[in-house]
């Protein structure tokens, strides 16, 4: 590793079939998830998502089965810095 500059953020995005695996990566390697209907439609099971929350619901899920925290929205500003 080390070709991140130090205190880096970094968010792994994985469209269409790749998503799941993008996403599981990105938790263990200690990045960040993108999701949303603009990136993929599906779920892990390939249904059609109701909407960016069933997702953000799917990745929250896995973080917790990972034991990674979930960045409340006020941490998830200050960790962008925004």
């Amino acid at each position: 590793m080390g070709l991140l500059p130090e205190n880096a953020t970094y968010s792994v995005c994985g469209v269409g079939p790749h998503q799941v695996a993008a996403a599981f990566m990105s938790v263990i390697c200690g990045g960040h998830v993108r999701i949303g209907l603009e990136d993929n439609v599906r779920m892990p099971d390939g249904t059609l998502a109701k909407g960016s929350w069933e997702q953000a619901t799917w990745v929250k899920d896995l973080a917790r089965i990972y034991g990674r925290p979930v960045a409340t929205p006020d941490e998830a500003r200050k960790i962008l810095g925004l």
